[in-house]
């Protein structure tokens, strides 16, 4: 065989593309072509014509060589050029089989696919006598390669297909090359999920309630510490992994829309496990999805605290200016169109992140509208995936205080005083079933006394949060608690310090936590 007709995949395009976490349908927005066609660039199928050259030259901030393009074959080759119609492939030429379709029932068809096989038989099922002003998606099941028909016969439908379409291409890459890592994924259940792609599903109102309530009993085990999040965290992304072969297949829109808030809340589950763990960039990988998700979903609520919980990887990751961005976003999104608990809640995520740029004032105002809202009489809807309450609002009353309160700046005395008032009756106030929060508040208020000059107070309450820990096993917390032993370093030779210092050693023999200290 002819070595210049053997297919050479392009390895550098693809590298770049994967290194960025960017999925193919994104390189194709940015570039304005089809997810097609990157496809067949990576895979070695088709050439990169210059202009198209240019554009992924501009796109990633590489040069021809770098991107592979002068490794292929020579510009002789067919030249691409680019399409009228970003996302919805060429049409067939007059000379290219096609097939009358007929729509009374289950049976094979065969249609000609642009960029792909010359004809496909896919399996096309529709309730007979549809009125021709309805969706398809509402009456029968189609195969998703019959997209490009959709789009010449009924033009106004086929955005919101291909929307799904990236959506889920989108959320299956990133998803995926997470769950490798954890070696939850392998070359069996991808092509088993590929699979799902092709076939038709349906599903009714008592499998839709089974998710819920597992999903917010998964929440429930986060939040009362049932299994250390490590442990937690493969039993989420299975459960994840099923909802989304649900969603690949053929759904009637409102049941699409609610699997889709569900992956949101599953989602966000595993990037707060992983936040956990302080894999912060895999927590925003996952948080990431549960955004799309909500949108996809038409949840402006679920999507803003997706926004909001991807700030505290920023926030506990040493980047309070991303975190920022984060939290602003939110509360854009929550302002006027979402429940008082929800901007209630954002509106004092912000308030540590402005404590932590040394913003007062910020601070201060956020905090007001935080406790506004949250004083209001609202009814309480069913949002498993947020859990904000009085001792949560007053817990962040505490941490702001305590990073506003400078030893240099007497002013700021006050600051002190408050935050320990605060956190304490946060820990008072806290629901004993959510164990999860309680060692992190009492180490906040060890710090309290530390900075007081009360080594026993701070070695008490630190102690107590130790016996949590051994459960939790919140590598985030962990960390919280070695910082406040750099707080208690000049008390090094008292015998609170040494009780401390031993009972902490039990902890990284025992606990796991070699990797903190």
């Amino acid at each position: 065989m002819d070595s210049t007709n053997s297919k050479v995949p392009n390895i550098r395009l693809r590298s770049e593309r994967e290194l960025r976490g960017w999925s193919q349908s994104k390189v194709a927005k940015e570039i304005g072509t089809n997810t097609d066609r990157i496809s067949r660039w990576e895979c070695g199928d088709s050439t990169v014509s210059p202009y198209y050259r240019e554009k992924l030259c501009t796109l990633f901030g590489k040069n021809a060589r770098e991107l592979g393009f002068l490794d292929e074959a020579s510009d002789d080759d067919p030249q691409e050029e680019p399409p009228e119609l970003v996302g919805i492939s060429e049409e067939p030429s007059p000379t290219q089989p096609t097939s009358n379709i007929n729509l009374d029932g289950h049976q094979p068809v065969q249609i000609f696919v642009p960029n792909g096989p010359h004809i496909v038989t896919v399996q096309i099922y529709q309730q007979p006598a549809i009125p021709t002003d309805m969706h398809p998606g509402k009456n029968g099941i189609i195969d998703t390669r019959t997209t490009n028909t959709l789009g010449q016969e009924r033009p106004g439908e086929i955005g919101s297909i291909v929307k799904r379409r990236e959506f889920f291409q989108e959320g299956l890459h990133a998803g995926a090359a997470i769950l490798t890592s954890y070696d939850l994924v392998n070359n069996e259940l991808l092509d088993r999920f590929l699979r799902a792609l092709k076939k038709p599903a349906t599903i009714d109102e008592r499998t839709l309630n089974y998710f819920e309530l597992r999903t917010e009993g998964y929440w429930q085990d986060r939040h009362s510490a049932a299994l250390p999040s490590d442990d937690l965290l493969s039993y989420v992304i299975e459960h994840l992994q099923k909802v989304i072969t649900l969603l690949e297949g053929s759904l009637f829109p409102s049941v699409r829309t609610r699997l889709c808030c569900i992956a949101s809340g599953i989602a966000q589950l595993a990037g707060h496990l992983l936040f956990d763990m302080t894999e912060f960039a895999r927590a925003r990988n996952f948080h990431q999805i549960a955004i799309i998700a909500a949108q996809e979903g038409d949840n402006q609520a679920l999507e803003a605290v997706a926004w909001g919980r991807m700030s505290f990887t920023w926030t506990y990751g040493g980047n309070p200016l991303e975190a920022l961005r984060c939290i602003q976003e939110a509360r854009c999104l929550a302002e006027g169109n979402v429940n008082a608990t929800v901007r209630a809640y954002l509106a004092a995520v912000e308030a540590e992140i402005q404590a932590i740029l040394g913003s007062s004032e910020s601070c201060l105002k956020a905090l007001e509208i935080a406790e506004r809202i949250e004083d209001r009489h609202y009814p309480k809807e069913e949002m498993y995936w947020l859990r904000f309450d009085r001792s949560r609002f007053v817990g962040y009353q505490g941490i702001c205080f305590r990073r506003l309160y400078n030893p240099a700046d007497v002013r700021t005395r006050s600051f002190l005083d408050e935050a320990q008032k605060a956190l304490t009756d946060a820990l008072t106030l806290l629901d004993p079933a959510k164990i999860q929060r309680r060692p992190a508040l009492l180490i906040d208020i060890a710090s309290t006394y530390a900075q007081q000059g009360d080594v026993e107070g701070a070695c008490g309450h630190a102690i107590q949060s130790l016996s949590i820990l051994t459960q939790t096993k919140s590598q985030t917390v962990a960390k919280r608690l070695f910082s406040l032993r750099q707080e208690l370093e000049p008390w090094k030779d008292t015998r609170y310090v040494k009780n401390l210092d031993q009972q902490m050693a039990s902890l990284i023999k025992f606990g796991g936590y070699r990797g903190i200290a």
